[in-house]
């Protein structure tokens, strides 16, 4: 896994999302301890035991339709995330990383967007919750979303 410098990150031309992921990657392979309690905030906010965190992935291997931002690599399960950052979902895109994530049957599923809106929220979590997902509301800028 390549990390990139802070400074690279910085001066990219990497849209805001990328550029949060990659940003979160560098402080998570700097201080481990961040990937822990970051791991451990999403597994209580989905109402699962906090896993052991090992290491962070940074746009890990999806398939040809889906390849999420973010895999959080830990001892009991993983958690791969999706970051919306002033973007909305693509079409069907958290049913298709919940898909890929029953597959490993070991892999959780979270939503972190900075949607300001209850509409937004509400209309995400209504379209994967007749689907059986359930839906955990952190804070406003937090969303987490396992199966």
């Amino acid at each position: 896994m390549t990390v990139l410098s802070i400074f690279q990150i910085a001066a990219s031309d990497m849209c805001a999302e990328d550029k949060f992921t990659s940003s979160l990657t560098y402080l998570i392979d700097k201080i481990p301890e961040v990937g822990q309690a970051f791991a451990s905030m999403l597994a209580k906010g989905g109402g699962l035991r906090a896993p052991t965190f090992i290491r962070a992935e940074d746009h890990p291997e999806g398939n040809a339709e889906s390849k999420p931002d973010f895999l959080l690599h830990c001892k009991q399960f993983d958690i791969m995330c999706e970051h919306k950052l002033d973007s909305k979902l693509g079409r069907n895109q958290l049913e298709r990383y919940l898909k890929l994530a029953k597959k490993s049957g070991r892999t959780r599923v979270a939503l972190i967007a900075n949607w300001d809106t209850p509409e937004a929220i509400s209309d995400t979590v209504r379209s994967v919750a007749n689907r059986g997902v359930q839906r955990v509301k952190r804070q406003s800028a937090m969303h987490s979303i396992a199966d």
